[in-house]
């Protein structure tokens, strides 16, 4: 099976989870994981797509936004 380029794939490199952990620092939000009506999950989804956009921009790991929320959970950061 050949890799695709729309393939997501690769472990995340220490500067990708020392920039993911500084993300979720800033975004108390986010980092506890719980809606309301001012944080939703599609505001939750949106800032998750921000995150992966910056992280799939670093060398290392291509993840969708979700894998990289996983990441985080897998880890608790």
């Amino acid at each position: 099976m050949s890799k695709d380029s729309t393939e997501i794939s690769g472990r995340a490199t220490t500067d990708q989870m020392i920039a993911l952990n500084g993300f979720l620092k800033v975004d108390p939000q986010l980092l506890s994981g719980k809606f309301s009506s001012t944080f939703t999950f599609k505001i939750a989804q949106k800032r998750w797509e921000i995150i992966a956009e910056s992280l799939n921009a670093m060398p290392g790991a291509v993840k969708s936004w979700n894998k990289w929320r996983k990441v985080s959970a897998y880890f608790k950061m």
